[in-house]
């Protein structure tokens, strides 16, 4: 026997046959059945004392196997499968990978060749997509990857593993899955880092080919191959987000109108910046005031006068001071404004397929060796099933997804369904696009008709969907974004960082997601054991995580910091959408969004031991955890707060810590603490300037309520009530602020102040909940 195999692995080659078979054909009769699979084998017998192989390839998976040889049982034939991934049932292969087995002319014998309990193919930046895909012959291209994967057979009926190996793989286009790449509850599709690897999947394009443009100013350019239809609003240096060239903050000089502004300097000390730019179309202006930011491209210049492109102005303006377009908190992408050290200008050529990159270096920045990335590729990733048919089963882990923008905000192009509309806030990063807004409607400060934020990664109608121990950095857009339709989906143990919009967005606000019907409903996902940091980058008004109405999702043990707004926000409606159109903001009427007669989506929500700090970097009248609407139809299935802890918001920014906003009901806040979160004041801008907010009766010019105070830990404008704040932890534990009780002074109801601690240090707070919070 031992002699038999020391053979068997040294003659491997097919269709090899030893002179004495040389007469009698093949050296086995092979048939194969069952399910099917495409399958190479090696079989190979032993007789008169030598050793012969045969190389087939068959199509199914259950094979019989007699031999050609008359009279006479081989006890030691071995069979060596090919294929990779598969191993023939019940078998232990020897070392050389060989199983053994016996048979007959006249006794076949039948062996099942089933796949692994996990099939693998391999990913690399030196690969090939022409070749097999396994260990030592890896794919070049993920998306070569993916196709394999989703014409196996088996996909579905085993688990299948992308393993990705280091180094960087910039995408050309969008990698998009569907329910053709789909896993099931029996065999998911992962991809995942190789192990001890670290992949990057990116959406940038590199910039080389510096050289200086302005000595005196240190200002560089490169050429880029960006069509000028396309606006990427990122550049990064070395892994550092570079800030687009921007005026200094409340430029003066500026008068509103009704088309845009007109630019009139009499006299003054500001800096001045007339609308004489080289390329005005490429300018932005920018107003980030209380909750809501807005930018809106220039159209054109006509003397002093600066027309703002429609619709973007005209939706601005349909909200009422001093939410609407109005004060000019900065100008921001043109030439002119290249001053500051790392400062960057994307300006338009003659050449209709070509801009230019300016750029003024950091300290220490060589631009002949650094690497300078554009991120131009809007989605990395978009995985889309439908009501009838999820995506589903799909896990991603270990990857690190980087250097993609958004590129709708800026379209010019009249097929994009946003051309024009810039980024008009309503909140939580969804805006406004098209024409379908009503002033008179959005007297309240809101319009019932957004559109979300999309997500660089992005998924809608998709189902036990996880993503561990991933990284999302350097991004434009939402980081990881879960539309309508999703459910029992993992969001744990990621890092999200430096991001334009929100970290994490689950869950809509549209019709089919506050009230859906069947699939339609986002339910049971679990975000859990994240860190997400200094996102909002860009839109300030993005909160660290959203969650929209939605049932039954956990947001537990993460660690959200260096956030402009909320650290987490959740809801929507401020009672418009509920049963009773509960009239939840000032000026709000009954039924004014419709009339409904079943309850919301959001019910059993649970916000637990997450660890907040330094909310309200930028914006104010946010908190730590910023809930609005029905969140339940009793206290049972409503939404649970619990063993938060939330500190460090900026001392000026006036909010109140946990924010039950406009129509909240039925939440339970228990057990939470709130350290070193001061009241904030109001905050309308400077006076004096040429587009200062005016008087909003019955307040004065709004400047001058900027040095009252705003908020406490407990607090919302108009809340309906059934709120309970129980054992929790809190600097001040009497006062739940509400600003907006003139509109409506028999509201809140039912709110229950119970067994609440005033606390000054962390040493007065139990350590068991302190421990718990944030990443565990």
């Amino acid at each position: 026997m031992k002699r038999i195999l020391t053979f068997i692995i040294t003659i491997v080659t097919p269709f090899i046959i030893q002179a004495s078979f040389a007469k009698s054909g093949l050296l086995f009769n092979v048939t194969a059945n069952g399910l099917p699979a495409k399958l190479n084998i090696t079989l190979c017998l032993n007789g008169n004392g030598s050793l012969s192989c045969q190389t087939y390839t068959v199509s199914a998976s259950t094979l019989s196997i007699k031999t050609t040889i008359p009279n006479h049982t081989y006890p030691a034939i071995g069979i060596k499968v090919n294929t990779p991934g598969y191993t023939p049932a019940g078998c232990t292969p020897i070392p050389n990978g060989y199983c053994l087995f016996s048979a007959s002319d006249t006794t076949p014998s039948s062996l099942t060749i089933n796949p692994n309990s996990m099939l693998n193919y391999w990913v690399a930046t030196n690969g090939n997509d022409a070749a097999s895909g396994d260990y030592n012959h890896p794919f070049l291209t993920i998306q070569q990857a993916q196709n394999t994967v989703r014409n196996n057979p088996l996909r579905g009926k085993y688990t299948i593993i992308v393993n990705i190996r280091g180094g960087l793989y910039r995408l050309n286009n969008t990698l998009t899955l569907n329910q053709s790449d789909s896993g099931s509850r029996s065999g998911s599709v992962i991809y995942r880092a190789a192990p001890g690897e670290s992949p990057v999947i990116s959406g940038g394009k590199q910039i080389t080919g510096w050289t200086l443009h302005d000595p005196v100013l240190n200002i560089w350019q490169a050429q880029t191959t960006v069509s000028t239809f396309t606006m990427p609003r990122q550049l990064y240096v070395n892994g550092v987000r570079a800030t687009r060239a921007r005026t200094q903050a409340f430029p003066n000089y500026y008068t509103p109108t009704s088309t845009g502004y007109t630019y009139s300097y009499t006299s003054g000390s500001d800096p001045q910046y007339p609308p004489t730019w080289a390329h005005p179309t490429d300018v932005e202006f920018v107003t980030a005031t209380q909750w809501k930011m807005m930018r809106c491209s220039v159209a054109g210049v006509n003397n002093n006068d600066v027309v703002m492109q429609t619709p973007c102005w005209t939706n601005a303006n349909t909200y009422p001071l001093p939410w609407n377009f109005y004060l000019l908190s900065w100008l921001e992408n043109a030439y002119e404004f290249l001053n500051t050290p790392g400062y960057w200008y994307l300006g338009s050529t003659s050449n209709s397929t070509a801009k230019i990159i300016y750029y003024i270096p950091r300290s220490g920045e060589d631009l002949t060796t650094a690497d300078v990335e554009l991120p131009v590729l809007q989605t990395l990733i978009q995985g889309s099933g439908d009501q009838t048919t999820p995506i589903q089963y799909l896990s991603f882990e270990g990857l690190s997804f980087q250097y993609a923008t958004w590129l709708d905000i800026n379209s010019t192009t009249n097929s994009s369904p946003s051309s024009s509309s810039g980024y008009v806030c309503d909140q939580s990063g969804f805006h406004l696009l098209g024409t379908n807004h009503s002033a008179t409607l959005n007297i309240i400060g809101h319009d019932q008709n957004v559109t979300r934020t999309p997500g660089n990664v992005s998924f809608i109608y998709a189902q036990h969907i996880t993503f561990a121990n991933n990284t999302f950095q350097h991004l434009g857009a939402i980081g990881l974004d879960f539309d309508t339709g999703s459910e029992f989906n993992q969001i744990v143990n990621n890092i999200f960082n430096d991001i334009s919009g929100a970290g994490i967005q689950i869950g809509g606000v549209s019709p089919q997601d506050h009230h859906p019907v069947g699939s339609q409903l986002t339910t049971d996902n679990l975000i859990s054991n994240n860190l997400v940091q200094y996102i909002g980058q860009e839109f300030y008004d993005a909160p660290g995580i959203y969650v929209g109405v939605t049932t039954h999702t956990v947001v537990e043990h993460n660690d959200i910091q260096n956030v402009p707004w909320a650290g987490i926000a959740i809801g929507w409606g401020w009672g418009l959408l509920d049963p009773d159109g509960f009239p939840g903001l000032p000026h709000a009427t009954q039924y004014m969004w419709g009339v409904y007669s079943t309850p919301s989506a959001a019910h059993r929500n649970q916000i637990r031991h997450n660890n907040i700090q330094n909310f309200l970097e930028q914006l104010w009248d946010g908190g730590a955890i910023y809930s609005t609407g029905y969140q339940g139809t009793s206290i049972t299935d409503g939404q649970v707060i619990s063993y938060n802890v939330a500190q460090n918001k900026r001392v000026a920014a006036g909010g109140n810590t946990f924010y039950t906003d406009g129509g909240s009901r039925f939440i339970t806040l228990n057990d939470n603490v709130s350290l070193n979160n001061p009241s904030g004041f109001f905050d309308y801008g400077p006076c004096n300037k040429s587009d200062s907010f005016p008087a909003v009766p019955p307040s004065p010019e709004l400047c001058l309520l900027n040095s009252l105070n705003y908020g406490t830990d407990m607090g919302g404008c108009i809340p309906y009530g059934d709120l309970n704040f129980t054992n929790n932890y809190l600097g001040d534990i009497i006062i739940f602020y509400n600003p907006c009780i003139i509109f409506n002074p028999d509201y809140p109801v039912r709110l229950s102040l119970n067994n609440n601690i005033q606390v000054s240090s962390s040493s007065q707070v139990p350590a068991s909940i302190l421990n718990a919070a944030g990443r565990q």
